[in-house]
């Protein structure tokens, strides 16, 4: 699904900003299966793609008739700069990116924590220009003891899950809210606000 990245985070032809993604899901569990008792998974990707292209949905396995050409998983390790990563000793990469590390396949809990101030220079030329798109998407994965006895029972195998995202502009000064805001309107999305503050009248 098309994501609405604000554009008030667009920097010198560039995207920047701090991406945190925490998902959490209720796995299909089955302990028959002894160390693949966890049955289930959900792949998360969050990254850019350069234009949309039309698919086959005859074809095996393509549900979807939209697909992206160009795309990258921002949420890859590989594409940012050690040195960068390194010299950032602020407080997101002390208290958020060491727990990058939750995001391996059939663990329940994910995190993810980038900056894209910390991508390596060829890979901000290639994935982060101003008019790339955005995209999120999440997949659900089954074991192929759980796919066969879907079949066998004919019914789909599902999963319960809970995702957060944030974007953050270390600066403090793009107004995130409002454009993500705006833009969840303009794809379609549901949605409804969050109230981070209450109002306590205290009388003597």
């Amino acid at each position: 699904m098309d994501f609405p990245m604000p554009k008030s985070l667009i920097k010198n032809g560039f995207y920047t900003g701090q991406i945190i993604a925490t998902l959490v899901y209720e796995p299909i569990l089955d302990p028959s299966q002894g160390i693949e008792y966890c049955q289930s998974n959900v792949d998360l990707k969050f990254g850019t793609y350069n234009s949309k292209t039309t698919r086959d949905t005859q074809r095996r396995g393509i549900l979807n008739p939209v697909g992206r050409q160009g795309s990258q998983n921002l949420f890859r390790g590989s594409l940012y700069s050690k040195r960068l990563m390194r010299e950032n000793s602020g407080d997101f990469a002390l208290r958020e990116r060491l727990l990058i590390q939750y995001g391996d396949k059939y663990y329940p809990v994910k995190k993810y924590a980038i900056d894209l101030s910390e991508l390596s220079e060829a890979n901000k030329q290639h994935y982060t220009t101003a008019d790339k798109c955005w995209y999120l998407s999440l997949r659900g994965l089954f074991r192929e003891h759980t796919e066969q006895k879907a079949v066998l029972e004919r019914n789909t195998p599902s999963q319960d899950f809970c995702l957060i995202l944030t974007v953050r502009d270390p600066a403090e000064s793009a107004p995130i809210y409002n454009d993500i805001t705006q833009g969840l309107d303009s794809y379609n999305f549901w949605h409804s606000n969050i109230k981070l503050t209450n109002d306590i009248a205290v009388t003597n």
